[in-house]
């Protein structure tokens, strides 16, 4: 595009109606945590968790929001703990959040994954250290994500940011705030329902008209922006599959987001069919396992299959079973419909560095695309 014509361009998209309504709509909605740009940062994420999670702090929920957490993440009531003797710590031995009672000799630990996903057998590292350091402590592990993506790990409980928007929701109905806590609260909410659920219909509508306008202009704008490994990575890798993906496979639109790319192949809709009845898997829809490309923060990234073992029939269950016995990557862990609701098999992890190029990347997914993944549905396919 020359530069006299995106200019025009430019200037036409500032000066249209639409675009200024959509400043409008926007600026009606005034949030601290947009104008810090902090509300996709995880960081303060975990620093709000961790305030939201101190029975003793001043928010004005006291224990009702912890108390909605564990009963959450356990079978057993919650009823006889007692949550003000819980201390919340930040990043301990690099865990994101770690509520300890030492009263009630009682742990919970949550990694937290706000736009990002595990790396470095973080998860088994984590609970390794709190075994070490809490032989005799009730322990319980979890694994916090947007969309409540199943964790690698076992004994790690998978919770979505929708429930946390629910224990705050319900926490409103029931006790009257103070007034600053308030105001930061329901920003908060705002900040975590557009995340999870989106802009308004009319937010996106006239998204969608200003683009289908302006588009060339939006897109040079969103090119020349600073962009972290990371995000260049994902917009890098979801091009590619949206050109080049293999006419085996099905990109899933509605279940890839924001680090994670989704999608299903023609020979093992065969082998693990939707589940019927009204039946959900882990992400909360019919399909009991996706392919999936994780990309972290820092444009690493990781290929694995994830198998929903909530939600299978006891037919689904022992292919499940199979398929579990065939992965190389579960370390002697056994397949456990009781106390799992999810299980992984891996086909590798890509390693981003200084040195690393777009054409590295690129290479590494066709290669798992093309020969790991076929192989091994060759293996299924010969052991069914």
């Amino acid at each position: 595009m020359e530069f006299d014509k995106f200019q025009k361009k430019i200037d036409g998209l500032t000066s249209s109606s639409d675009f200024k309504k959509l400043i409008r709509l926007l600026k009606n909605d005034v949030n601290v945590f947009d104008i810090l740009r902090i509300s996709d940062v995880e960081i303060r994420h975990s620093n709000m968790l961790a305030w939201l999670l101190d029975a003793n702090k001043n928010h004005g929920f006291h224990d009702f929001i912890l108390k909605s957490f564990f009963n959450e993440i356990s079978d057993e009531s919650g009823k006889n703990l007692d949550f003000k003797s819980f201390i919340v710590l930040r990043e301990w031995k690099n865990i994101d959040l770690l509520l300890i009672s030492e009263k009630e000799q009682t742990l919970i630990c949550v990694e937290n994954k706000y736009h990002s996903g595990e790396h470095d057998n973080q998860l088994k590292r984590y609970q390794k250290t709190l075994e070490e350091q809490y032989p005799k402590f009730q322990k319980y592990y979890v694994y916090l994500t947007i969309d409540g993506s199943p964790a690698s790990e076992e004994n790690w409980v998978s919770l979505s940011y929708e429930k946390i928007i629910g224990f705050i929701k319900e926490a409103m109905k029931v006790y009257e705030l103070y007034p600053k806590s308030e105001i930061i609260i329901k920003q908060y909410l705002s900040v975590l329902e557009r995340s999870t659920m989106g802009d308004n219909q009319e937010v996106k509508d006239l998204c969608d008209k200003i683009y289908g306008e302006y588009g060339e202009a939006i897109d040079r704008i969103v090119e020349n922006s600073r962009e972290d490994p990371g995000m260049k990575m994902r917009k890098t890798i979801k091009e590619w599959v949206t050109k080049n993906l293999p006419k085996n496979y099905a990109l899933d639109p509605d279940r890839t987001r924001n680090a994670y790319i989704r999608m299903k192949s023609n020979y093992m809709n065969q082998v693990l069919p939707n589940f019927v009845d009204g039946k959900e898997g882990v992400w909360g829809n019919s399909s009991p396992y996706y392919y999936e490309i994780n990309i972290w923060d820092d444009g690493s990234f990781k290929i694995y299959m994830t198998v929903s073992i909530k939600g299978a029939s006891a037919k689904i269950l022992e292919k499940e079973q199979l398929i579990h016995a065939l992965g190389h990557d579960n370390r002697g862990r056994k397949f456990n419909p009781e106390k799992n609701s999810a299980m992984t098999k891996s086909f590798g992890v890509f390693r981003y560095n200084s040195e690393s190029d777009d054409e590295d990347a690129l290479k590494f997914v066709e290669t798992v695309l093309t020969r790991s993944i076929p192989a091994f549905e060759q293996k299924v396919a010969e052991k069914l």
